[in-house]
Formats: structure tokens, sequence, C-alpha cells
């Protein structure tokens, strides 16, 4: 028992990360009250967590840090995926009562685009954090990383799929703590997936001049 008490226990430590990621998740909320400043805090979300999940920085600094730096950027991201996401679920929801002609093209198109949604979402926020891009690279690169880690993308995607097909069943804990919750698993894999591309990168970061 006292091993399994002992603050470098790995229950502990996953304990001690997991309840960065709610309070976290708290001051993501609150930033997002707003509405179009979600994305912002999205962004700085994911990139607080990651490094938070490295044992690097501080990451309530680090989260306010990242919400400024790139406000811009996630500010339009936020706003697309906001304004996609309610045509996409508009298209499904009428698409899916229509019949005859075309109509089982079009839900073919219309599923592709959501499955195009789901995957580059799972990579868009780490992208715009960690990177410095243009917002159309960080797009072409969600893309291209949710391809070429195709097993990783449909983890992700399953992960928040089930997480808030939960929450509709009138979990209402899981819907509130639901997204932080996605976030701290998905970071661990978004680690393993940038770590090839950003060693040079995480020196910049933790020696800013």
């Amino acid at each position: 028992m006292a091993a399994l008490l002992d603050p470098e226990s790995k229950p502990m430590l996953f304990l001690g990360k997991f309840w960065d990621a709610m309070v976290l998740h708290v001051i993501w909320i609150i930033c997002c009250i707003p509405v179009i400043t979600a994305g912002p805090a999205t962004v700085a979300l994911y990139f607080a967590l990651m490094k938070d999940a490295r044992d690097e920085g501080k990451y309530i600094r680090d989260f306010f840090q990242a919400f400024k730096r790139n406000f811009k950027q996630g500010l339009i991201a936020g706003l697309i995926y906001l304004i996609a996401g309610g045509v996409i679920g508009f298209a499904i929801f009428y698409y899916a009562h229509q019949s005859g002609g075309i109509m089982p093209l079009l839900r073919a198109v219309i599923g592709l685009l959501a499955v195009l949604y789901l995957f580059t979402f799972q990579y868009i926020w780490a992208l715009i954090g960690r990177f410095e891009n243009t917002l159309g690279e960080h797009f072409r690169n969600a893309f291209l990383f949710s391809i070429r880690h195709m097993g990783w993308t449909f983890l992700m995607c399953i992960l928040m799929i089930a997480v808030y097909a939960i929450a509709v069943m009138g979990y209402l804990l899981i819907l509130i703590l639901g997204f932080g919750f996605i976030v701290y698993i998905d970071v661990y894999i978004l680690n393993r997936i940038f770590r090839p591309y950003t060693k040079e990168l995480d020196e910049q970061l933790n020696d800013p001049q």
C-alpha cells in the first residue's frame, strides 16, 4: 500500500497528470464561453497537456501563453470547424431522410467529408500549437498525419465518438469532463507521433529568447 501511495509510483503519477488535465479542462471551458474563442482555447489545451505529459513547463502558464500566441490561427480554425461541423451535421440529418436519384452519392460525399473532418480534427490543434506554419499548411499537415498514422487516427476518433455517445445517453458528467479526458489520452499519442519532428523545436520552446 505504501508503494502504491508513493508520489513517484505509476498510479500516483497517472492521477497527477489526470488532475492537471481536469484543471486545464475547467480553464478551457471558461475560455470557450464566448464561443468564438473555442479555437484558441483548444490549441492551448493541447499544447499545455502535451508539454505536461512530457514533464515540461508549467501547465497553466503554458496554456495562457499558447492561447495568446496562437489566438489568430486558433480563432480562424475554430470558426472553420464550427461552421463545417454545423453544415455536415445538417447534411447528414437531411440526406438521411431523402431517397432516390443521386441521394446515395450525396450521402457518400457527406460521409467522406465527415471522415475528413474527424481525421483532421485530431491533429490540427496540436499542429497549430507546436509548429510555425500558415493555417493552410497546418490543415494540409493534419490531413497527411491522419493518413500516414491511420491506426492512431482511428483510435483517437473512436475514443472521441465513444465518449460523446455515452454523454448523449444522459451521462452529464462525461459531457462536462469528456473533452478534457479525450485530450488527456490523445496527447500521449500525439507526442509519440510528433517525436521525430520536434526535437529541435522542443529545445527552442524550452529555452525562449
